[in-house]
């Protein structure tokens, strides 16, 4: 399934992001902040058993799969087809996605 989200980013959603999600975030986001300097990161991983259709459902829900969808005449039909292509894609029942956390610690420059 992630070749299928890969080519949705590559040939429809990257036109419809913010170019601050590009990055590693939040890391590169504060690391490039002057006010502030990173001490320490942390990484939390959040695994989550994902179906084709709520894999699919999430996707929807992002910025930029939401703002691609506007700009079709019919949004339904692109959000089942993917559906679609994503459930063809699983190669076991769920899908193991992370959506990690970040746990920083940060000092205020002087």
């Amino acid at each position: 399934m992630g070749e299928v989200v890969k080519r949705e980013f590559d040939e429809r959603w990257n036109a419809y992001r913010d170019p601050r999600t590009k990055k590693q975030f939040p890391e590169e986001v504060l690391r490039s902040e002057p006010r502030m300097s990173v001490v320490e990161v942390t990484t939390v991983p959040d695994l989550r058993a994902l179906s084709g259709a709520q894999y699919a459902g999430y996707c929807r829900s992002t910025s930029h799969g939401n703002a691609y969808a506007r700009s079709l005449n019919d949004a339904d039909a692109y959000w089942r087809e993917l559906e679609s292509r994503l459930r063809a894609a699983q190669t076991s029942e769920n899908l193991e996605v992370d959506f990690k956390r970040f746990l920083m610690l940060l000092k205020k420059a002087n």
